[in-house]
């Protein structure tokens, strides 16, 4: 019997389109701002591709639930620091 340590915790996944990012200092306060917010409440991790103005963020789908996590929370977050982001994606990992 396996443990339940060893299988993998259910995840949601979500990918953003971010307009207005032209530097590297914007998506670190992005990702910064992201992971100040969001990591207490089960992020863990988020990705930023400057090139392709792409955000991924991988939460713990049982966190993402409890604090009522939505994919307009997580955009309104990124407009508060100069930002718009758009859900392109979401992902349940089970």
């Amino acid at each position: 019997m396996e443990k339940a340590a060893n299988r993998p915790q259910p995840e949601i996944i979500l990918e953003f389109k971010i307009d207005g990012m032209t530097c590297v200092a914007c998506s670190r306060t992005i990702e910064n701002a992201m992971t100040t917010e969001f990591q207490p409440k089960g992020l863990l991790s988020v990705q930023i591709a400057l090139l392709t103005h792409k955000m991924r963020m991988v939460f713990n789908a049982d966190s993402y639930t409890t604090y009522s996590i939505t994919p307009e929370l997580i955009s309104e977050e990124v407009d508060m620091v100069g930002f718009r982001a758009e859900l392109l994606e979401m992902i349940e990992n089970n």
